[in-house]
């Protein structure tokens, strides 16, 4: 896998220890979805949260 700097800022961005202030937020998922996703990155190690803040700021940077 090649990352791009960009990939580097946000994985060190969602990885910081000081994270930023959020608001709640509201996931428009099924519930099958919604526990699907929850056991792959229970399965994985991986933050569920965290995930989503990726791909949001992934998203983001595409947009720009």
């Amino acid at each position: 896998m090649q990352l791009t700097k960009a990939d580097l800022k946000m994985i060190e961005t969602v990885a910081s220890t000081t994270g930023a202030k959020r608001k709640a937020r509201t996931i428009s998922l099924d519930d099958e979805q919604y526990e699907k996703f929850q056991k792959y990155c229970q399965d994985q190690g991986l933050a569920s949260n965290k995930v989503l803040d990726v791909l949001i700021g992934l998203f983001l940077q595409a947009a720009e």
